[in-house]
């Protein structure tokens, strides 16, 4: 498996054929075509219970589910920081995972009925009415935006590097365009007076923002919903095939750790974490190790998905449900995710980007 490895770390890197962008371009009709669904499902009832709240029927499945909490971190920010440091990144993501649990558990019910009682159907809605206060609501509203603006750009920079990444005979997997012929990746447009010049991730980028625009203006609320369901079994699927064919590349998960030692230091096996940086400080000192078990548990209770999802939820006991659904499927993402990062390391060993770890295995282990 050794010589195999080497082989393979020889190899030019492989290329987005027309199979990839066809299932980009399947996987953006069906986004849309939920979109469609969800429209017609929410006119059962009246415009604003059913575009912002779902009709209040979110089931177990649907709560669980929330693709806007695992996407661009979890598949290129989560995955960089296990390629750097290791195996004791597995400390450090363990009380992400238990925060929407937790959430769910101290004010899932809570909230829930709160929101029913007071009619409320968005988050600042509720803060205000419920402590009858213009000024609380209004606070709400602008943290609200403030967050989700940080949230969301790196939900829309990984889906830009995406579909740049899966053009049709790309020949470079790179996060920035310059390492590329710039003449190979821009696209002029001839204006009046001047002319404008977008390269592929400018293009992925409005594309993206055109599709996700698309199909919540569409089915509203509802719609982010199921295509938020969707996109989390395709993540799932794709995170097990991915798992399977690292290992197999890999020789197994015991060969690809000793060969990722190889390549870095004892830190990437042990605590506090491996670091190429000379005078580097540690990764995750365990005073830090103990903190995220605080700041992300109790900081993470009130996150703006999860809060509107279970005010949208259909009783508590489909809240109940919710929790042990999300605690499988953090741990079916997220452990796994950890298992192919400590490959990827063993047959990739000198990826400059670490970022594109992810998507380079996806062509290098399938094609």
């Amino acid at each position: 498996p050794n010589c195999w490895l080497l082989s393979v770390a020889d190899l030019p890197l492989p290329r987005a054929g027309y199979g990839t962008t066809m299932m980009l371009v399947l996987f953006i009709l069906g986004s849309v075509w939920i979109g469609v669904m969800a429209n017609r499902a929410t006119k059962s009832g009246g415009f604003m219970k059913g575009f912002f709240m779902g009709n209040r029927g979110l089931g177990a499945w649907a709560l669980a589910l929330t693709a806007t909490v695992q996407s661009g971190g979890t598949f290129m920010g989560f995955p960089s920081l296990v390629y750097n440091h290791g195996w004791i990144v597995a400390l450090w993501i363990g009380s992400y995972m238990i925060v929407p649990l937790t959430g769910f558990g101290i004010i899932g019910k809570r909230l829930a009925h709160l929101s029913r009682r007071t009619g409320a159907i968005t988050v600042p809605d509720l803060f205000r009415t419920r402590f009858n206060s213009p000024a609380i609501g209004l606070t709400c509203t602008v943290f609200l935006l403030l967050y989700m603006s940080f949230l969301m750009f790196a939900q829309f920079k990984a889906g830009a590097i995406v579909l740049q990444v899966a053009w049709p005979d790309s020949s470079e997997l790179a996060m920035t365009e310059d390492v590329v012929p710039v003449s190979n990746l821009t696209y002029d447009f001839d204006l009046p007076g001047y002319t404008v010049r977008l390269t592929r991730y400018h293009v992925g980028l409005l594309l993206f923002s055109t599709v996700v625009v698309t199909y919540t203006l569409i089915g509203g609320f509802l719609g982010a919903v199921w295509t938020d369901l969707f996109q989390s079994l395709l993540m799932f699927i794709g995170v097990m095939i991915l798992l399977y064919a690292s290992l197999t590349a890999a020789g197994g998960l015991e060969n690809a750790t000793m060969t990722s030692l190889k390549h870095t230091g004892p830190g990437f096996v042990t605590g506090p974490g491996y670091s190429s940086s000379v005078g580097a400080p540690d990764f995750l000192p365990l005073s830090l190790a103990i903190s995220f078990f605080v700041i992300w548990v109790w900081g993470g209770v009130g996150t703006p998905a999860g809060l509107v999802r279970l005010m949208a939820s259909q009783d508590t006991a489909v809240i109940r449900k919710s929790i042990y659904l999300l605690s499988l499927y953090n741990m079916g993402i997220y452990l796994p995710l950890i298992v192919i990062c400590i490959c990827g390391r063993a047959l990739i060993p000198d990826l400059e980007k670490t970022d594109e770890i992810i998507p380079r295995l996806a062509l290098m282990t399938t094609s």
